[in-house]
């Protein structure tokens, strides 16, 4: 999704141009409407994650409190609480989150830091480099760009 800058917004609002994801006869109120839905959805789901996070990290700091006692005694008999079943069933299970909505967040993130640093760039290329040589080489970054759009979907 792309951000809107303050003059597009603006000028959207004062309807003088439309944004590319606008459907068919959907008015503005509707659009927006359904931004703020996608948005809070998304907020949401990341919420969730990071609530399943914060409880499977929860569940290791009770653990650790405990001295890992709980875990520690197996047929009656002391084993090492570092190599302890239950201890390494915990670490695994911490450690084995899927988060789709914070890896799509990311991704998002990371695609627009590039389209950033392209953007940024461009100026130098064309200062520095031959015309020629600066059409190729932002070519490429454009290509690595749509692969690593391509990748997270």
């Amino acid at each position: 999704m792309k951000q809107m800058s303050l003059i597009e917004m603006d000028g959207f609002l004062k309807g003088k141009c439309i944004p590319r994801d606008l459907k068919v006869n959907e008015t503005n109120a509707e659009y927006l409407v359904r931004k703020f839905a996608e948005a809070e959805a998304k907020c949401a789901a990341l919420a969730a994650e990071n609530a399943g996070l914060k409880s499977g990290a929860m569940g290791e700091i009770e653990v650790i409190n405990r001295g890992g006692q709980a875990y520690c005694v197996k047929d009656g008999v002391q084993v090492n609480p570092m190599y302890a079943r239950g201890w390494n069933d915990c670490r695994a299970k911490s450690l084995q989150s899927d988060t789709p909505a914070t890896d799509a967040f990311l991704a998002e993130i990371e695609h627009k830091a590039i389209r950033k640093f392209i953007n940024r760039i461009e100026h130098i290329l064309r200062d520095k480099l031959s015309p020629y040589d600066t059409e190729e080489m932002l070519e490429a970054m454009r290509i690595f760009l749509e692969e690593q759009g391509g990748e997270q979907k």
